[in-house]
């Protein structure tokens, strides 16, 4: 898996569900990565495997809580 940000990662998930701008502005400046953040690196590999297909408003949710 290739290092991604978490500003890069919600502005793919921002494509299947709604997520503010004031959370945008926040991720632009964060540090997260997936290799510096375990708990993102893992919500990153649920969304590849389909973990939140049904649902990525919990996928948007649980991201932006890391923020």
């Amino acid at each position: 898996m290739k290092n991604v940000k978490i500003f890069d990662f919600l502005g793919e998930i921002g494509t299947y569900t709604f997520i503010e701008e004031s959370i945008q502005l926040k991720a632009v400046s964060s540090k997260i990565t997936t290799a510096n953040n375990r708990e993102f690196k893992d919500l990153v590999l649920s969304w590849i495997d389909g973990a939140y297909d049904e649902d990525p408003e919990s996928l948007a949710w649980e991201v932006t809580n890391l923020l």
